[in-house]
């Protein structure tokens, strides 16, 4: 018999929510995408099964991403935008980094987030998104109706975020959205003093990161005191909470043992799984991040 303490089983979230991106073959430590119109091979570690697509699809990429040299076709850094519902969002290939601006594997997070805040009471709640990157989740949220502190260590990526949103003014004209230069802990602990609260928190941490001011930030050791903090800056009732953690040496079930214990909530209040793609190739299911969520 299930008890109040009985964790909910994991659901898996895979990708269907963003028509403008597909995941056309994995394998071999690569991933082959398709963003838009642009063809791209990048690395993928969690890959470890072979490739189903003959070698001739994979040539088809007009840019080759690893995790070493960033772009090895052509050398330079290429920019376009992808329609993500009515908004419009920047990617960008960089030479020197495998990463191009999104993580299409969060959409349902994005998706889940605007439902939730379009139901608040509150036309207009505070919500706060720490380790913020490109900001996509701050314009999804500007768009739904609230009003953003987007905190992130990285200049770059908080140049990046804010060009996001400016080229969306339609769409998130009647939000505001507050740019933070800042460690995500120093911030936080700085908030809880001025006793601020937010209707909804989003938490992305990197395994490991440097502040701008070379604070180390090293997950598993400040994790659950970064948490304890948030609880305190989250409000008691018409609230939202999501956590995501791409380091898969934990389970889902860690990310469900740091909420239920942290924000002391019943099991069954609590949504845990993974974010994950699925390849048209064969069906090969790329499992990316947990993630843990509520709403109360």
């Amino acid at each position: 018999m299930k008890s109040a303490s009985t964790p909910p089983p994991p659901h898996q979230l895979l990708t269907a929510h963003w028509p403008a991106y597909r995941l056309l073959d994995t394998g071999a430590g690569r991933k082959l995408e398709q963003w838009g119109t642009h063809i791209i091979q990048r690395d993928e570690p969690k890959a470890w099964w072979k490739p189903t697509l003959p070698k001739s699809e994979w040539q088809r990429a007009v840019n080759q991403l690893d995790a070493k040299t960033g772009v090895t076709v052509g050398g330079k850094e290429i920019s376009w935008t992808l329609p993500l519902q009515d908004l419009q969002i920047r990617l960008r290939l960089t030479p020197g980094s495998r990463h191009v601006g999104a993580f299409p594997e969060m959409a349902p997070q994005w998706l889940w987030l605007q439902q939730k805040i379009r139901a608040m009471k509150d036309p207009k709640p505070k919500v706060l998104n720490l380790f913020g990157y490109t900001g996509i989740a701050s314009v999804m949220a500007a768009a739904a109706g609230a009003e953003v502190v987007h905190v992130d260590a990285s200049r770059p990526s908080l140049d990046w975020a804010r060009e996001n949103l400016e080229m969306n003014p339609k769409t998130t004209h009647s939000s505001t959205v507050r740019w933070m230069l800042d460690d995500a802990f120093a911030f936080v602990q700085r908030e809880v003093r001025r006793g601020n609260q937010y209707a909804g928190i989003l938490l992305d941490p990197p395994s490991y990161g440097k502040g701008p001011k070379g604070q180390i930030w090293k997950a598993e050791e400040q994790l659950h005191e970064l948490l304890t903090t948030c609880k305190s800056l989250l409000r008691e009732k018409d609230a939202l909470f999501i956590l995501t953690l791409y380091n898969l040496s934990i389970s889902a079930y860690s990310v469900h043992n740091l909420l239920r214990q942290v924000f002391a909530l019943p099991s069954p209040a609590i949504e845990i799984g993974e974010l994950g793609l699925v390849d048209e190739s064969a069906g090969n299911v790329l499992s990316l991040a947990n993630y843990g969520r509520f709403a109360r």
